[in-house]
């Protein structure tokens, strides 16, 4: 039957080698009951071939790229409280066709290897583990350590920024049920240690619609006393979390939805992709981390991942890439350092300080990454952008 046949009002997926209906189904966060609810065609949900064309409902959540926002654990917590509270894990997730994906770490303020386990360990590894088959990547430092100027003075961030990226073949199971951690490594004997930071790509997250704000839940919170932190009362977060069945059944990492204006945002994490029309890999993406320092005075740290070299876009006479924060009118700017990792994809990062501003907060501010030439400093289109609207997270209340 030919994908005009299927008379599809929703996205339509051809099957691939490996999948049976019940794993597309899952793929695309549907039932297997409104799977075959729009392909009548199928006569027999055991047997479908591949090359046939499904239809894929259109209330399915066919997500593309998604920030998760990772939550420390009870064995780094037992390690160091204060870094434990401290430290940022960030995943980006980007669902490609056919079932690939690429996931990329984002790990901020994390110590040398060394300063938490002496000599047994020497490095950083992020893992996703799909339905138990494991991918791991080697988390690179890119930048060490940054200094700016603030009107009471200087602050200097010595933890490293470690990034890793994963590119996961066909894999039939929905990444959505996929855990992530980053834990420790060492290189020369192949030992991991246990999980540092921990987080999962769920359901819940992809598909509940949060007016306020994504808090992540940590080891021993319970809904009441996230009530009582935020001066509300339990039934004010039930209302705001109607995806929580049983709110005695909370979990390390899920997500929950704080209402709008209960407590101050201080961190923003935003998804970057490219503008319409801008043709670039599928791998093509990024994430903005925005960081409350102190008043009037912000930090945004840019990851970017599956963008090719500046110079070999359209006009070849780039040679770097510009991060740049628009907040009402006024541009803060960063250059962007490039990971040097053979088994890879390259990676930049860099870090804007947004400084006493006055006028609004990053959350109406725009993000956009531009191809840029260091010495004559003009700029190409941008390649990739995002909105600090569009995710809002905190981990710490």
């Amino acid at each position: 039957m030919s994908e005009q046949e299927v008379n599809c009002k929703g996205e339509t997926y051809t099957v691939q080698a490996g999948y049976t209906l019940n794993q597309i189904a899952q793929k695309y966060r549907v039932t297997l009951e409104e799977l075959l609810a729009v392909n009548p065609q199928i006569e027999n949900p055991n047997l479908i071939f591949v090359g046939q064309i499904i239809c894929i409902p259109s209330v399915a959540v066919v997500p593309k790229k998604n920030i998760i926002l990772m939550t420390y654990t009870e064995y780094l917590a037992s390690i160091s409280q204060f870094i434990a509270r401290t430290v940022e894990g960030l995943v980006l997730v980007q669902e490609l066709e056919n079932g690939k994906a690429v996931v990329t770490f984002f790990g901020a303020r994390l110590p040398a290897p060394q300063e938490l386990k002496g000599d047994a360990f020497d490095s950083y590894l992020g893992e996703i583990n799909i339905a138990d088959e494991r991918y791991f990547a080697n988390l690179e430092i890119v930048i060490e350590e940054f200094s700016y100027f603030i009107q009471s003075g200087t602050i200097t961030i010595e933890k490293p920024i470690l990034v890793g990226t994963i590119v996961i073949p066909d894999n039939p199971f929905a990444v959505f049920k996929s855990k992530i951690a980053i834990k420790l490594y060492n290189q020369v004997e192949r030992v991991m240690s246990d999980s540092l930071l921990v987080g999962r790509v769920i359901k819940d997250e992809l598909k509940h619609s949060c007016e306020g704000i994504s808090y992540v839940i940590q080891p021993e919170d319970t809904l009441y006393q996230i009530a009582q932190k935020l001066n509300i009362s339990v039934e004010m977060l039930l209302t705001a979390n109607p995806q929580l069945e049983d709110p005695s059944q909370l979990y390390i990492g899920q997500p929950l939805c704080i209402p709008e204006g209960v407590v101050p945002l201080s961190k923003w994490a935003v998804v970057l992709a490219p503008p319409a029309g801008r043709e670039l890999s599928s791998l093509a993406g990024g994430v903005a981390l925005l960081d409350k320092l102190e008043e009037n005075n912000y930090a945004a740290t840019f990851v970017v991942t599956g963008v090719p070299a500046p110079e070999e876009l359209e006009t070849a006479e780039f040679n770097d890439y510009l991060a740049v924060v628009e907040i009402a009118g006024e541009e803060y700017t960063s250059i962007l350092k490039k990971t040097t990792s053979s088994n890879q994809e390259p990676t930049w990062a860099g870090v804007v300080v947004i400084s006493n501003n006055q006028s609004v907060e990053p959350q109406n501010s725009r993000l956009n990454v531009f191809p840029v030439n260091k010495i004559t400093k003009s700029r190409g289109d941008v390649i990739l952008s995002g909105t600090a609207d569009r995710q809002k997270i905190i981990r710490n209340l």
